[in-house]
C-alpha cells in the first residue's frame, strides 16, 4: 500500500501522464466546445487527485450549470476528445436519442447543420432521433413515425 500511495501520489508517474493527456484532451473538446458556445472547457486534478471538469467564460462554473444545448455540446465534444486519445478501438458511429431537441426553436434551425457537420467529421454513421422536423438537404434518409391510439409504427 507505501509503493501505491508513493507511485500515485499528486507529484508521480500516473498524474504527470495524465496532466500531459489532459492538455491534449483539453484542446480536442475546446476545438468543438468552444466554437458552439464560447466557454473553454479544462480538467484539473485535485489535491487528492480526483479529476474535475470546469467550463469558463467570464468566471470558473461547474458544468453540471450549462444549458441543454450547451450541455450536448460538451458532450459530443469530450467524446470524440476519449476517442482522440485512447488507444482502443474507435467507433465509428454515433447514436444522438433526442438530445438536439433540446435547442429552442429560433436556434435549432440555425445550429442543426453546424452541429451535423462537426459530428460527421468524426463519425462515418449517425442515427439522430429527433421529435422535431430536419431538413431533408441535411439527413440521408428520414423514417417517420406515426401514432395509431396505442402503438407506433414506422411509415413507409
Amino acid at each position: 500500500y507505501k509503493e501505491y500511495l508513493v507511485l500515485f501520489n499528486h507529484d508521480n508517474i500516473p498524474v504527470v501522464v495524465l496532466s500531459n493527456m489532459f492538455k491534449s484532451f483539453n484542446k480536442l473538446v475546446n476545438d468543438i466546445f468552444f466554437i458552439y458556445t464560447g466557454y473553454t472547457f479544462r480538467t484539473e486534478i485535485n489535491d487528492k487527485n480526483k479529476i474535475t471538469f470546469v467550463v469558463n467564460k467570464v468566471f470558473d462554473i461547474d458544468p453540471c450549470r450549462l444549458s441543454g444545448f450547451e450541455t450536448i455540446i460538451l458532450n459530443i465534444a469530450i467524446n470524440q476528445a476519449i476517442m482522440n486519445v485512447s488507444n482502443g478501438n474507435k467507433c465509428s458511429f454515433l447514436i444522438v436519442d433526442e438530445s438536439l431537441d433540446c435547442i429552442d426553436s429560433a436556434r435549432f434551425d440555425l445550429e442543426i447543420p453546424r452541429i451535423l457537420n462537426t459530428i460527421r467529421r468524426y463519425y462515418d454513421k449517425i442515427l439522430l432521433i429527433s421529435h422535431r422536423d430536419i431538413d431533408d438537404e441535411l439527413i440521408d434518409k428520414q423514417l417517420k413515425i406515426s401514432y395509431y391510439g396505442g402503438y407506433s409504427t414506422i411509415r413507409c
